[in-house]
């Protein structure tokens, strides 16, 4: 899609199904075990010059639930990017990232880490 309001880009999204399922001719024990069902969206959008957003994510739809979130947040400041990511495993973990670099200088950097667990 072409340019919109605000100098934004137009959007991309892709959509897909898998479906898998056990062979009947293997052992007892996997011949009642449910096949899964999951559909995977990637949307990809900037809603100005300076932001691009993306956003992926994986649906479960034998348990209907959401299995999967990652989602990216960048601006251009000129000569810096910003950028935001967030992610949710399948597992229920979750990490937040914010990260700037300087565009003219991508070696200068201080790198700096904080993890927090629950307990």
């Amino acid at each position: 899609m072409g340019g919109g309001i605000g100098g934004g880009k137009g959007f991309t999204l892709g959509i897909s199904f898998s479906l898998s399922r056990s062979r009947s001719d293997t052992t007892p024990q996997l011949r009642n075990v449910p096949g899964r069902e999951t559909s995977a969206m990637n949307l990809s959008f900037s809603p100005t010059r300076n932001w691009t957003a993306n956003w992926s994510t994986q649906y479960d739809l034998v348990t209907r639930q959401f299995s999967y979130h990652a989602l990216s947040l960048q601006r251009d400041l000129r000569r810096w990017r910003a950028s935001f990511t967030f992610n949710k495993t399948p597992a229920g973990n979750f990490s937040f990232s914010f990260n700037i670099t300087l565009t003219d200088q991508p070696d200068i950097k201080f790198d700096y880490a904080q993890n927090t667990y629950a307990r």
